[in-house]
């Protein structure tokens, strides 16, 4: 991004300070400057005149699904892996165009789709917000997200999540997902309640049986997430999903 000098604006420095008139000077992709009184702009700098209009930080979604489309779960596995991208490039456009200038992914829909995307957004070829990325939420047989069916073959993947069951399966998902450079990598521990057989994807009582990570495989999680920091230091990070007991 080039250098520039935005003037005439209401800023909104996002301290708790009361709105005030000013200017920002952007160097790079850093906000270098941030003035109360009119600034001159230096020689050959880029001048955006605000026109009164607000200027505040981007925002930050801690929680995002940019190749969630607007499907159910059962759709979202369906969905060919190439309509799937072009689906999360324009959410990524939309999120970017309201405001959000930095986004946590709580996990794609398709393993290697957040990392795609965050590759294109770093290298400026698609617009998007700064994307941690992450792999499919990972879950246990009947859990939320294992969208298999009876009457269908059964897959580990591509469901809705991943589906592993015991702490040898969770350890070889979570290196599967390290390799392909996932950033983050989601976990379901999911109560009682809430388990996803249903075949719309909504929340339904089982016998009031649990489906949910016992603490061997949530621990091998929690190893495979250390192991593949300690190659790559700040790269892997394991979220768990709790749902209610």
């Amino acid at each position: 991004m080039a250098d520039c000098l935005i003037t005439n604006v209401r800023i909104l420095d996002g301290t708790g300070r009361e709105p005030f008139a000013g200017s920002v000077r952007v160097e790079g992709s850093r906000i270098a400057e941030v003035s109360p009184v009119p600034t001159a702009p230096r020689a050959g700098e880029r001048t955006i005149d605000g026109r009164g209009a607000t200027l505040m930080p981007g925002l930050v979604e801690p929680h995002a699904h940019l190749s969630f489309a607007d499907v159910g779960s059962l759709d979202l596995t369906r969905l060919p892996v190439e309509e799937h991208l072009l689906a999360t490039i324009r959410n990524a456009r939309t999120m970017l165009d309201a405001g959000y200038t930095s986004a946590l992914s709580a996990a794609a829909a398709k393993p290697r789709l957040d990392v795609v995307l965050r590759r294109e957004i770093d290298a400026g070829r698609v617009p998007g917000p700064r994307l941690l990325a992450n792999g499919p939420e990972i879950t246990v047989t009947g859990g939320l997200g294992d969208t298999n069916l009876l009457h269908l073959p059964y897959h580990e993947t591509p469901t809705f999540c991943w589906v592993a069951d015991g702490p040898d399966a969770i350890r070889r998902v979570c290196r599967l997902l390290a390799r392909v450079f996932a950033v983050s990598l989601p976990g379901i521990i999911v109560g009682r309640g809430s388990t996803s057989c249903s075949p719309s994807g909504s929340f339904a009582t089982c016998g009031g049986s649990r489906a949910r990570f016992a603490p061997a495989p949530r621990q091998a999680a929690l190893d495979s997430a250390e192991a593949g920091a300690s190659q790559s230091p700040g790269r892997l990070t394991l979220l768990q999903r709790r749902r209610p007991r």
